[in-house]
C-alpha cells in the first residue's frame, strides 16, 4: 500500500526511468498488487490514466481499513516506518 511519499517516490523514480513502469507492469503481471490510497491520487490531483496507478483494483478507499482485512486473513503488515 502506497501512501503520499511512497506515490511520491515512485512516480519520480518512473520519470528517470522508463523501465519502472514496464517492472511495475511485470510484477503485475506476476501477481503483485500495488494498492494506492484513492485520498492521495486525489490530493496530487494523480490522473486514473497515470500508468503506475491505472489498475482500479490497485486503488483503495482506506489504508486502514484493508489492513484491517488483511490482519484477519493473518497476513503480517510491515510497516516502514518504524
Amino acid at each position: 500500500m502506497l501512501g503520499g511519499s511512497g506515490v511520491e517516490l515512485l512516480r519520480k523514480v518512473a520519470q528517470e526511468s522508463a523501465e519502472v513502469v514496464n517492472r511495475v507492469e511485470s510484477l503485475r503481471n506476476e501477481g503483485v498488487k500495488i494498492n494506492v490510497y484513492a485520498s492521495v491520487l486525489e490530493g496530487e490531483k494523480i490522473a486514473l490514466d497515470d500508468p503506475l496507478f491505472e489498475e482500479e483494483a490497485d486503488i483503495i478507499p482506506s489504508g486502514v481499513a484493508e489492513i484491517c482485512k488483511l490482519q484477519q486473513k493473518s497476513l503480517s503488515i510491515l510497516d516502514h516506518e518504524k
